[in-house]
């Protein structure tokens, strides 16, 4: 079973082994390697992964390393996520009274022992901190940003789970960093050292099935239900399997990326940098933990804009006074009902702000207009029914047989034959025989 210990477990001793455990050889991406300096200065930097287990043996006893658990296009910020590869759980059990007196191999049994009780899946190793606490991992297998929202969730489930053993809030971001193997704890002086062995990686469905209240079989079940009980006036669109305001957001983020490539905006200009990074901003404040938020949107502003914190602050102020308010699960009234108090913008307004074309809008996911969005829709169609062998006929094989069926719909009208006769006859409808007999006869 995944995430439980085999015999194919990998062993876990040096910097180099926690780089091959956690971002495996043939990944893509940059990993965020943090250190400190002989004086005292903090320095960060993106490694590929091919180079991870290099760069990292020079580290071997080092004092104050760390790694990200996930990858990264290049700076670590979750504006930059490349890939998701592992959740995990920082515990500071030192701040709680009944465990600091403990050994971490005697606080990991008692965590192990309350995860296990739950039913919920054990980790995939776990790590001594150098005698300030330990973490706790599961590697799963990787997914795009776009599974940040349910990555979320499961981050957030294990937090909850293991509050009682000094669970970190502020260590829930994708973006966080993690003692490395093999490096020392400057603050003890202890080493890093794992306690237990690296056991395989998790499918990350599967796991976050695990840890989710509800399976996602089992929300998209509850969605047909409640639907189902609603009356409706009229058919109503049911939005995608997995559809959030979390999962919108982290496409449309995804979107005003690639509107910046396509464009070659480096920094955003002037122009459009105010309605690029609020909306940018209001993409974060979804996606990134009301604890780390600020420090995301303020790198976001600095890396596409060009503005410092000072101005960032105050051009994105209601951003962050919207993002503390829902944390604080306040809300405000939309057409008499109380929605999350973040912002919510129609896709329709995004691109008029940001003066989006149907050209561009053919390179998007979310945010096209209704000209491209049935487009795309004719071309599922079409596709699908080629698929399904519906479509067989090529163009002229197809306008023959319409020139047959229109002058079969004029000799029945000839013949004295109703509208509503010939439909059926011919297996369309009125308006359609309409069409047929406004144009004039072609034998055929």
């Amino acid at each position: 079973m995944p995430g439980q210990a085999l015999p194919l477990a990998l062993p876990l001793c040096t910097p180099e082994d926690h780089a091959c455990v956690l971002h495996p050889s043939g990944s893509s991406g940059r990993a965020t390697l943090a250190y400190r300096e002989a004086n005292g200065r903090w320095r960060e930097i993106g490694v590929p992964v091919g180079e991870l287990p290099q760069v990292l043996r020079v580290f071997g006893g080092a004092v104050d390393v760390y790694l990200t658990q996930n990858r990264f296009v290049n700076r670590r910020r979750i504006a930059h996520l490349l890939h998701l590869d592992a959740l995990f759980a920082d515990l500071d059990y030192r701040t709680v009274p009944a465990l600091a007196a403990l050994a971490p191999a005697q606080v990991l049994q008692l965590a192990l022992r309350e995860i296990e009780d739950a039913g919920k899946p054990t980790p995939s190793f776990a790590v001594s901190s150098g005698g300030a606490g330990l973490y706790l991992v599961w590697l799963h297998t990787p997914v795009p940003r776009a599974a940040l929202p349910r990555w979320n969730a499961c981050q957030r489930e294990i937090y909850q789970a293991l509050r009682r053993f000094g669970a970190d809030r502020r260590a829930l971001d994708a973006a966080r960093v993690l003692r490395v193997v093999g490096t020392r704890n400057g603050k003890s002086g202890a080493f890093v050292e794992a306690l237990t062995r690296a056991s395989p990686a998790w499918p990350f469905d599967a796991l976050a099935d695990e840890w989710l209240p509800l399976t996602r079989a089992e929300v998209h079940d509850l969605r047909i239900a409640r639907a189902l009980r609603k009356p409706t006036a009229g058919p109503r669109a049911r939005p995608p399997e997995g559809f959030t305001s979390e999962t919108l957001w982290s496409t449309r983020l995804e979107d005003l990326q690639q509107l910046a490539l396509l464009r070659g905006w480096t920094p955003i200009p002037h122009g459009y940098r105010d309605d690029w990074l609020f909306l940018a901003g209001v993409a974060m404040s979804w996606l990134a933990p009301p604890e780390v938020f600020g420090r995301e949107l303020w790198q976001l502003a600095r890396d596409a804009g060009g503005w410092d914190d000072a101005e960032s602050r105050s051009r994105l102020y209601s951003v962050m006074q919207r993002a503390r308010a829902a944390a604080a699960g306040k809300t405000v009234e939309w057409h008499g009902q109380q929605i999350d108090a973040r912002y919510h913008f129609r896709t329709e307004t995004i691109i008029e702000r940001l003066d989006i074309t149907p050209d561009e809008q053919r390179h998007l996911s979310t945010l096209i207009g209704s000209d491209v969005e049935r487009e795309r829709h004719r071309t599922k169609e079409r596709e699908r029914k080629r698929n399904a062998g519906q479509v067989k006929a090529d163009r002229e094989t197809y306008l023959a047989t319409a020139a047959a069926r229109a002058a079969q719909a004029h000799r029945l009208r000839a013949e004295g034959q109703s509208l509503r006769a010939i439909a059926e006859a011919l297996g369309v409808s009125a308006p359609g025989v309409r069409r047929m007999l406004a144009r004039p006869a072609v034998e055929v």
